[in-house]
């Protein structure tokens, strides 16, 4: 092997890659908080737990089957994701906290609200 390949090689095993948008579902069949890694999970079916709370890379999802009772999320805190996305069939609620005002910031990907959700 050529020392000016083995060069582009390493080079190339060193760059990064763009972050792409991974999705979230919201799992809590009723209230929970939005900063606790254990409301959200990484599979529609809600069997997969995620491993932190959203992020701005992160596509949020409501809609988990089997979710019977009005969602509500609580802001503790400022946040943002690429996109939030509305599937489930109840009412959903994204709130600040009651200690005070709490945005949260919509990137690139949007709101959608699909038919039928709540």
């Amino acid at each position: 092997m050529k020392k000016g390949n083995w060069i582009a090689i390493v080079w190339l095993g060193a760059m990064t890659l763009p972050a792409t948008a991974s999705p979230l579902y919201w799992g809590v069949n009723g209230t929970g908080t939005w900063e606790a890694a254990g409301n959200w999970f990484v599979d529609s079916s809600g069997t997969t737990p995620s491993a932190s709370a959203p992020t701005s890379a992160d596509d949020v999802i409501y809609g988990i089957a089997g979710l019977t009772n009005p969602l509500t999320t609580t802001l503790a805190g400022d946040q943002a994701v690429n996109s939030l996305t509305f599937n489930s069939g109840v009412s959903t609620t994204v709130q600040s906290s009651s200690v005070a005002q709490r945005g949260l910031t919509i990137g690139s990907g949007g709101i959608i609200v699909n038919s039928g959700a709540g």
